[in-house]
């Protein structure tokens, strides 16, 4: 059994490597990162849902009420800054209130 472990070993540690060095896990890590920021350097952001769309790279967060979105509106430079500590993983940040996007974050220049 240990000469079985020993012939795949070169495999598992090659599979490792591999999937550390993978876009995918290389995104959901800096998507990670980005939400933890969000929900520690700017405390509002832990009353609002928050939705990933993939196909857009778009961080929507959803607000609860009008004054939080206006509150998240005025912190929007923090924002960007954490979205640029994620590797620039969103294209666009939008402050969602109701039905109707009110605000949209482009963090690109």
């Amino acid at each position: 059994m240990d000469s079985s472990w020993e012939e795949q070993k070169p495999l598992k540690t090659s599979l490792a490597k591999e999937l550390d060095d993978s876009l995918w896990l290389r995104q959901f890590r800096d998507l990670s990162q980005l939400l933890q920021s969000l929900k520690r350097e700017v405390p509002l952001t832990q009353q609002c849902k928050t939705e990933w769309v993939s196909e857009h790279r778009t961080l929507r967060i959803l607000c609860p009420d009008l004054g939080v979105q206006q509150a998240l509106s005025q912190q929007a430079s923090t924002i960007v800054d954490l979205n640029q500590q994620a590797n620039d993983l969103a294209k666009q940040i939008s402050l969602i209130y109701g039905q109707h996007e009110v605000q949209c974050i482009h963090p690109e220049h």
